[in-house]
């Protein structure tokens, strides 16, 4: 053993280097910190790209400068904005010009307040800093990786903040949740938390609570808040942080400077502000001026002399009118939507955006909940059961007949969705809630489901195979079809892995115990004429022989696990890989199904019993890994298209509406340029 003592280590990728006494000694890290080192680098990747390649170098500050012709050169220019540091004592200090926010960062000791006005540039702030800390950031991961959450869907008081920052890294980076919380217990996770003003107003209060309980119990690192300054200062509760810095509004001379690089272009607005102070007022936000100068550039000074506002607010929808407006008049471009259908599904847009707390939206996020009205609510229920039992019904065809199954699939998609529409219509009207099954309900619908599919086989064979095939998919599809029917969630099925404990404690034990239920059934429904105490004999056997089958076929399903983990790259990339998924396990479950039944099927001299149950059991699978997302995802999207709320091909929408700077395109998703626009056309659904 080589001597250590005095001898320095040098971590170099995955290899920690000991030197010391002539001696070199080479230690490879342990694979688990290998692999953990690989998961931080792609976390690190994505926020990387999403937010400063998504956002900050997208912004519309860069738009303005684009689009006025004027050549962008990092870190020639200061911030549009200056900094006032408000120390805990409440005494404040001018920032010096081109300070970085880095550096008021460390002097913080890393726990930072951002504050300011509407548009003052906060979160550009917060994602400059970002940028910053990914390039301390090495490959040995000693720094902490920052992290940008936004606070607008943390809407439950009694969800601790760990909990949701966990769910957010699941949700937003694909981060298991295990690994989530080893890294935020291993302070790997450095915060930075915007939009504190956008949490509701009552839980506002608890939400500071619980981030400065959030600091204490994990001994963070680190950690930055944004908040616009008023919400924040109504607050009978502070954030225990070291530092805050206020964001001013320009001064007169940036934004002259600011006009002065646009030259004529923005002549007329330039005299308009020097004339008009309320104007110039609005102008201070770093915002309105880069909105103002795509709306106003080349615009006569009559036009502007023309501007109807008296209030502030009244200002700020002028100005966002005529921004919308120029977009679509701009360089005399042919747009391949009208421009009042694209502001109409816009507003749409923006307005579910704001009521579900979402700063991203997804493609593959769109909900039930988003449908307008309890009717066509109603229709999607009803259309999704129906197609939904009409595969079962086709399926079940396989064994029974096309038309008995077809017939089954229909009268159980129809009364499944009527019961549906009743329970929802007599037990939750309130818009948007999860409606969670009860138990009861789903012994409802295992009792009408069973007895539709035994009556219905009934009537054109015997008894007992009413019995067999209504019982039993009955229990099983009716507890299924109260699970999944009554969902308020969308759940797309993006990547699949294999976990032996799930396929033990589920798969076997639950398969074993079906396979049981299923032999004794048998056995009692074949065995009536020779008394019910040979059928039990009979079923007992049967029973112990379907055990290890079912035991096999049911650890296949439970033991595939379903998760959230692919980075979305691409727009609606969930729903694509849920049907890629559900492709997967028809081949793979549906390949080990024949296997089984079809050896069982040539010791009993029915060769055919292994082909049908393989596309049984393969179809079964699809549907319950992402086949049935799939199917209500586009449901939902031919309701919406119908209802003018949503056009046919919705990617190719939002990517125009980035192209006309409405919206900045987020790794798979969208976003719209500012909080403010996205309430701008919010509030055009609500005045419709």
């Amino acid at each position: 053993m080589p001597d250590i003592i005095n001898q320095n280590v040098i971590i170099e990728g995955d290899r920690n280097i000991v030197v010391g006494k002539g001696n070199v000694t080479i230690n490879p890290l342990p694979p688990a910190e290998i692999q953990n080192r690989a998961h931080l680098g792609v976390l690190l990747k994505n926020v990387e790209s999403t937010w400063i390649k998504g956002v900050l170098e997208k912004s519309v500050y860069e738009a303005a400068l684009l689009d006025l012709g004027i050549e962008i050169q990092t870190g020639a220019v200061d911030h549009p904005w200056q900094m006032v540091l408000e120390a805990p004592d409440q005494t404040k200090q001018a920032v010096p010009k081109g300070t970085k926010i880095k550096d008021v960062f460390d002097e913080a000791n890393h726990f930072l307040l951002i504050l300011g006005d509407p548009g003052s540039g906060k979160t550009t702030t917060l994602l400059q800093l970002a940028s910053e800390l990914i390039i301390d950031v090495d490959e040995t991961f000693t720094q902490p990786i920052p992290v940008v959450f936004n606070l607008s869907t943390w809407i439950d008081k009694k969800q601790s903040l760990a909990d949701w920052l966990i769910t957010e890294l699941g949700s937003k980076y694909r981060t298991p949740k295990k690994q989530g919380r080893r890294w935020l217990e291993e302070r790997r996770i450095l915060p930075l938390l915007d939009g504190l003003d956008e949490v509701k107003s009552e839980n506002r209060h608890a939400c500071v609570e619980s981030i400065n309980q959030l600091v204490f119990d994990y001994g963070l690192q680190g950690a930055v808040v944004c908040s616009r300054v008023n919400e924040y200062k109504t607050l009978s509760v502070r954030l225990q942080f070291n530092r805050a810095i206020y964001l001013q509004p320009l001064m007169n001379e940036q934004i002259s400077e600011y006009l002065t690089w646009a030259g004529d272009k923005l002549s007329s607005l330039r005299d308009k502000l020097e004339q008009d102070k309320a104007l110039q007022e609005l102008a201070q936000s770093p915002l309105m001026l880069n909105v103002m100068s795509l709306a106003y550039q080349d615009i006569s000074a009559r036009a502007l002399s023309n501007l109807e506002a008296t209030t502030e607010e009244s200002r700020r929808r002028s100005l966002f009118d005529t921004y919308v407006t120029r977009m679509f008049d701009r360089k005399g471009e042919r747009w391949p939507y009208e421009a009042e259908q694209t502001k109409e599904q816009l507003s749409w847009l923006a307005w579910n955006m704001q009521q579900y707390n979402q700063d991203v939206f997804l493609v593959e996020g769109l909900q039930p909940s988003w449908l307008q009205n309890r009717w066509e609510r109603f229709a999607y229920i009803l259309s999704t059961q129906l197609l939904g039992w009409l595969l079962f019904g086709l399926i079940f065809g396989l064994i029974d007949g096309l038309i008995v199954g077809l017939t089954v699939g229909l009268i159980v998609g129809l009364t499944v969705g009527i019961m549906t529409i009743l329970r929802i219509g007599w037990l939750d009207t309130r818009r948007g809630q999860p409606i969670v099954p009860s138990f009861w309900w789903s012994v409802i619908n295992v009792a009408i489901i069973g007895l539709i599919i035994w009556s219905v086989p009934k009537l054109f064979f015997s008894l007992n195979f009413g019995l067999i095939f209504g019982l039993l998919p009955g229990v099983f599809f009716g507890w299924l079809g109260s699970r999944r029917s009554l969902s308020n969630e969308i759940q797309t099925i993006e990547a699949l892995r294999w976990s032996w404990n799930r396929a033990w404690k589920g798969g076997v034990k639950a398969g074993m115990l079906f396979g049981l239920i299923f032999g004794i059934v048998i056995g009692l429904a074949n065995g009536q004429a020779d008394g019910a105490r040979f059928g039990l004999s009979a079923g007992l056997i049967g029973g112990v022989i379907f055990m290890p089958i079912f035991g096999i076929i049911a650890t296949v399903f439970y033991g595939l696990s379903p998760e959230i983990v692919e980075v979305k790259t691409t727009p609606n990339q969930g729903v694509h890989l849920s049907a890629r998924n559900a492709i997967y396990v028809l081949l793979i479950v549906g390949l080990i199904t024949m296997l089984i039944f079809g050896a069982i099927g040539r010791l009993i001299d029915e060769p055919s019993s292994g082909l049908i149950a393989g596309l049984v059991g393969g179809l079964l699978g699809a549907l319950l890994y992402g086949g049935f997302d799939v199917i209500q995802h586009y449901i939902l999207r031919f309701l919406l298209f119908i209802q003018g709320y949503t056009p046919r091909n919705y990617a190719h929408f939002l990517d125009h509406a980035t192209d006309l700077i409405f919206l900045q395109k987020v790794g798979g998703g969208y976003r719209f340029i500012h909080r403010m626009l996205l309430e701008h056309f919010a509030n055009m659904q609500e005045t419709e």
